[in-house]
This record gives C-alpha cells, structure tokens and sequence, in this order.
C-alpha cells in the first residue's frame, strides 16, 4: 500500500494480508495517511526474513531450471518507486508478452490504482490481442501445501492480464516449496476475488470499518506490526492476554460485559451465554493468576483438585531407564529436517545430528535403538517429552522411511511416552500469559544458553549455519537442545514435588501412572511368507506389509483422540471437542431412540449426517448423527437410552483391511507354490507384456481424458465376446463409475 500521485495504490499482497488480519489493513492504512501515532516500531522479524530469502531461492531455483530446459525467459527490471517506475516496467512486460516469450518474470502491471508483480507469465496456446498465444500466471511460494490467500494474490495477477492481453487466463499456477505444482481454473475463484476486493477497496477508499482491534493469530509472527499490536493490548489489558483463551471465550465475555483481563480475574461468578460455567471457572481463575503476577510481579501456581486419569495420574513413578526427548527441525532445509535429536539420561546427555534425508534417517534409527536398548534393560522405563510435536516426528518419520515402526508401535501401545505438557495443564495453574516450556521454567529453572535467542531461534541459528558453515554455530544449537532436555528433566522432578504437595493439599492418595500389559501381535506367519517370496519378487514381499504401514498411523492418531480433553479436540482437525446439550429442544423418539441437539463452537472437523463417531470419554460409539450445521454450531445425534451424553466425538475407527491384507497373502503364496493362479496381476505387478487373451490394460489420463467413455465400451465389446473383465483401480468411487458406464 502507498500513495503514488495522490492516490492509494494497492497490491494483492495487500489484499491478501486484508484477508489473514484487517486490523494490519487499518495500521497500514493509517501510517500511510498520517492518522497513527505507533507505540513501536515497524520491524521485520528474523523469521519474516528468513522466509523472505528463502523464497527468492526458490523462485531463483525454479527459473534457473526453466533456462536449462531451453526456455526463453525475459526479466522484467525496474526500481517500482515512482509511478513512472511502474508505467514503465508494466510497458516493458507488455512488450516481451508482445515478443512471445516462453516465460516473462517479475512481470510488471499497473493501471494507476493497482500494483501487480508475478513471479512469472507462462506462455500457452491460446489466441489473444498478442496473437496466437496468451498467457498464464505462475507463482512460487515456499509453502508445501496451498493456502487461500495465494489463490487471492493468483486471481489479482490474472485479473491485470486480462486486462492487457485481452483475454482471461483458463488457469493460473503455484510451484510450491517441495517443488509440486498445482493448478486452479481462474473462473472457479473469480465470484470470491470480486466479493474480497470490492470488500477491501470499500474499506481503503472509503475508509470504512477502521475500529479494528488486534488479535494474536499466526499471522503476527510475520507480520511488521507485531510489536504494536502487543503494546496495545497490553494498554487495553485486552482478554486476548489470558493464556489459552479462544476467540469465541473472548466474544462471549465482551457480550456479557467483561472486557478485561483484570475484570475477569475480579469477577469470580458470572453467567455468560455461550460459556459453560467450568469453562468460565477455568478463564476466571487463569485471569486471576495472571492479575496477580503483574499487580505483585511473582510468578504463582495453584494446583488443581484430582481428577480421575489426569493430571498427576498420568505421571509414572521413577524409573532408572527414564529418558528426557527433545527435537530441532528446521522446515526450510531440503524438504524440512530434523536436524538434531537430543536425549537426557542418567544426568548426560547425548545429541544425534543430522544434515541431510540420509542422515536423518539413520539418526532417527539410532535414538530408536537407543531407547529400544534402555527399554530392554528397563522395562518400566518411559520417554518424557514436553508438547506433541516430539512423538509427531517419530511417529512421522517411522511411516516416511518405513523404519522401526514396530518399536514406535510399541512405545505407543506401551503408553512409554509421557507428555509432560499435558500434565501441567491438567495439574495446576500458573500466572503465565502461555504454557510453553520457557515460560513454566520460570517456576524451577534457569538458563545459560542465550546465543540461539539472540539468533532468533534455532532455526535461523541452523539457517545461519547452512550459509556459514561455522561449527562453532552447532556448538550454540546443540548447547540449547540440552538445555531444553534437561529442563524436562527438572521439570518432572518439580511435578514429582507437586505430586506429593497435592497429596497433602487435597488429603488423598494419588496412583502412579503404570504401563499396560500389551501382547505384541504375533506376525510370524506373515514375516515367513514375506521372506518366501522375497527371492520371487521384492516388491510384493514389500507389498505383504503396506496395509498394515498405512493403517497404522491411523490407529496411532484415533487412540491419540481417545486420550485428548474435549478442550484439545477443539484444535484437532477432524473431531469436534466443546459440545453442549442444548436442553431447551425437547429430544425426539427415533423407534428405541431419542435425537439430541447439541451445540458447538466454530472449528474444524471432518464429521457429517451419518457419520458413527466415537465418543473419546466411554471409547465406544456415540451413536450416529443425524444432521449437522457448522454455520450455526448445531449438531443432532441419535442416541440409545445405554449411551450417555458426550462432550466431544472423534471418527470412528478405521476401516477393517483385514480382507484386503488376507487378498495379499492369497497373492503371494500362489507365487510361492508356482501355482500361477493369479496370472493378470502378477504381470501387472512385474510389467509383464502379453498378447494372449488372458491379458492386462493399463489406462491413465487425467480427468476428462475419455478413460471411463474408452473403457466401458471396449469392456462392452469384450463381455459381448464372452469374455471376462476384471477391473482395478485405488479408487472405488472410480470403479463404480466405471460400472455404471458399462451398464
């Protein structure tokens, strides 16, 4: 956003920072106008640079690979200070569109009002005002998936080429991070862009809705107003403050009247339509904690009254084989890396590093087999880790390299992980602004290392690293890492102290968490059958194994649902955490069962009518639901007079492949016993060609390539010939179609 000759001029990185955050349109906005008096600087952050030098590497990448390939490319170069910058860098793109050019980047368009900079125009086939071709955007950005606002910012550059060559792009293009390219057809987003420019245009030309308020999104660790937008809530006291609040809490408390960290510290009952009374206890007393930290500046804890199978109750006793876990990944090297492994154990530490896939895998094998060797020694021995993102890599890169999956199936069957994260949020109360390590360290803990904080992280220390080489650079990244291990370290001890202070307050006995007995599946048929046909063919001896790699994770996420709060099911994608009976709907009779309205709070899932879903509490099924209304936050669900109310429902269990898996094993014992019953597939599996009629056609295309149209009619022609026709494919949905077009 600038002012260019007296008028506003925009971008459609301003349009898509407008849809991530308004209140940074209204601060961009007024500095621009003079209107706002910052209460500190504009400042990019570390980070905001980093990803900054990192997409102009990849887009740098992506054009150098489009000159190897014998492209003709032609560069765009202007200063974009003064509007007679841009008039002329937009003249020069129109130009090289006009010259034919393979690829045109850092196009350039500008029509007065608007300012747009494509990382490139690709020519196709397809007539315009230029001639017989046209031209297409491509953008790179560093992200491994697509988010909304990169749509926005492709349907602006394709809104401005239009305008110059005459005719509207069919599709507009992303190459992202992991180098995968994805295509959109422009016509498909076309009604959303005009509804979120003409929104946008409104509010900047008309300086409409310019009373926003700042609020803590992900955006704000990007964004240069960061440090503003603190500073005014902390002016404002704002309840955006008190640690794990959600938007909705905050909205609910502002309807009710309570607009203030501190007033809702001093407000120990109220009743607030659309909080459950608990939940306002929880924020109440939250608030009140965080008052008094800053009214006396000592930091407090209050521990929680026992719950049955939480809190206290999930943490083992002692055990010599224990070990304390803690991992750096750095999402920007290679396809992401997980650079270093740190372990804690009987007062050392030892560190695992890794700089490339290769190494990665290899250190990931060795802290398995390290523990897998504790554990042997220790049997009541466990993994103590802070947060979920520890388990997530391993649990991730056993899946990815296929490499001591079972090990990490036994650790989780086993309960050997202990998240100490969970514990305190279930245990006790602090007057922190946030649970993550750094601040509940402040109650027992103090660190030496600074030099990763004063490189912005380790990330960018590891980033710095990448460029410099610098030993001495690991040095700092690994001294943090046993930092963090053995602040875990010290943390269980502490939880251990307010174990048995809890015990005195509440005057009870707590239970130590013990680890289940688990009977590991026995598979010793399979394996055989696998090392039979290994010398016959490695791939389906591979194949023996991948249902049971591919359900895995599955079962590994839905028995992590089973231990979530209905609180964390909120924040997990595919369930809904935070249902209420509405108890003013009277339940309908459904034959021998009643269908109950229950409401929740705005939030991913993945559920929808007819769903069975498993209520997390009881671990068994929750009936099945009947109708579901995410806009308005309403869900009916049948239940049985036996099943009891839930708070929260995750998926069911996954989908049986028992006979899938027993398909496989027929498959490859007939290849054992040479008994060549299963002819068609085992040269499709080896890439056999045959010209008998008991023959194999492999058919691909993209959608609308005419494959089902092709396909059912030469299958009509080979049925009305006598033959049989066997048809395969990933998809169900694809074969069915396939048979209805054979009908």
């Amino acid at each position: 956003m600038r002012l260019l000759d007296g008028t506003i001029v925009l971008s459609p990185s301003d349009l898509s920072k407008f849809v991530r955050c308004g209140h940074a349109t209204t601060l961009d906005l007024g500095k621009l106008l003079g209107t706002l008096q910052p209460l500190a600087p504009r400042r990019r952050s570390l980070h905001t640079d980093l990803v900054t030098r990192k997409g102009t590497e990849h887009e740098a990448n992506y054009i150098e690979r489009l000159a190897r390939a014998g492209n003709r490319l032609i560069p765009i170069k202007s200063e974009r200070r003064t509007a007679e910058d841009l008039r002329n860098a937009a003249s020069d793109t129109l130009d090289a569109m006009r010259s034919g050019a393979d690829y045109i980047y850092q196009a350039i368009f500008f029509d007065g009002e608007w300012i747009g900079a494509a990382d490139l125009l690709e020519r196709v086939d397809t007539p315009s005002e230029l001639g017989n071709w046209s031209y297409e955007v491509v953008d790179t950005k560093l992200a491994r998936s697509v988010k909304p606002y990169f749509i926005l910012q492709l349907c602006a550059y394709s809104d401005q080429l239009t305008r110059v060559q005459g005719r509207a792009p069919a599709k507009m293009h992303v190459v992202l991070g992991n180098q995968e390219r994805a295509t959109f057809r422009v016509a498909d987003f076309n009604a959303y862009y005009r509804y979120i420019k003409a929104r946008f245009e409104n509010r900047v030309r008309n300086h409409l809705d310019n009373n926003t308020s700042p609020y803590l999104i992900d955006f704000c660790a990007l964004c240069e107003w960061n440090l503003h937008c603190w500073r005014h809530l902390e002016r404002m006291d704002h309840l955006v403050r008190v640690a794990n609040i959600r938007r909705d809490h905050v909205r609910a408390l502002e309807r009710a009247g309570i607009k203030t960290l501190t007033q809702l510290g001093s407000t120990p009952d109220a009743q607030v339509e659309d909080l459950r009374p608990e939940m306002y206890s929880t924020l109440h007393h939250q608030a009140r904690l965080q008052s008094e930290q800053q009214r006396t500046k000592k930091h407090i804890y209050e521990l929680l009254a026992p719950e049955g199978e939480r809190g206290f109750d999930q943490l083992p006793r002692p055990s010599p084989g224990d070990v304390f876990l803690d991992v750096e990944g750095d999402p920007y090297a290679g396809d992401g890396l997980t650079f270093l492994f740190g372990i804690a154990f009987d007062e050392n530490y030892r560190s695992f590093w890794a700089h490339d896939a290769l190494q990665e895998k290899r250190a990931f094998e060795e802290v398995i087999d390290f523990i897998v060797a504790r554990r042997r020694e220790d049997p009541s021995m466990h993994i103590y880790h802070y947060g979920a993102l520890d388990v997530a890599t391993l649990k991730r890169m056993a899946s990815e390299y296929g490499t001591r999956e079972d090990d990490i199936d036994a650790f989780l069957r086993g309960k050997v992980f202990v998240d100490l994260y969970t514990i305190v949020r279930q245990a006790l109360r602090i007057s922190q602004p946030s649970y993550g390590l750094k601040k509940v360290e402040a109650f027992y803990f103090a660190r030496e290392e600074e030099g990763v904080f004063e490189r912005g992280g380790p990330i960018l220390a590891y980033e710095e690293y990448l460029v410099e080489r610098d030993p001495t650079l690991l040095t700092t990244i690994e001294n943090y890492n046993r930092e963090d291990c053995l602040s875990t370290v010290q943390l269980r001890d502490w939880l251990l102290e307010l174990r048995a202070e809890t015990e005195r307050q509440y005057g009870v006995e707590l239970p130590w968490f013990t680890t289940p007995e688990v009977v590991p599946p026995d598979r010793e048929e399979l394996d055989a059958l696998q090392r039979a046909v290994m010398p016959h063919s490695e791939l389906l001896a591979h194949l023996l194994q991948y249902h049971r790699r591919e359900e895995r994770p599955q079962w590994w996420a839905h028995f992590a649902r089973l231990e979530m709060t209905p609180q964390e099911l909120m924040e997990d994608s595919e369930s809904i955490g935070g249902l209420e009976l509405d108890r003013t709907i009277t339940p309908r009779d459904e034959k021998r069962s009643k269908i109950y309205t229950f409401r929740f709070p705005g939030q991913q899932h993945k559920l929808g009518p007819g769903d069975k879903p498993v209520n997390p509490q009881t671990k068994s099924t929750a009936g099945e639901i009947m109708k579901l209304d995410d806009a308005l936050g309403i869900l009916e669900l049948k239940l049985s007079s036996k099943q009891p109310m839930p708070h929260a429902l995750i998926p069911g269990e996954p989908l049986p492949t028992k006979p899938l898996r027993l398909a496989v094993q027929r498959f490859a014992q007939s290849v054992v016993d040479g008994s060549g019953k299963y002819r068609a597939a085992l040269d499709i599996l080896e890439r056999r060609k045959r010209t008998e009629d008991a023959a194999y056609l492999f058919v691909q295309g993209p959608p609308g390539a005419g494959k089902t149209t092709w396909g059912s009619r030469e299958i009509v022609k080979l049925l009305a010939a006598g033959k049989r026709v066997g048809v395969a494919s990933n998809s169900h949905k694809a074969i069915a179609n396939l048979l209805d077009a054979v009908e």
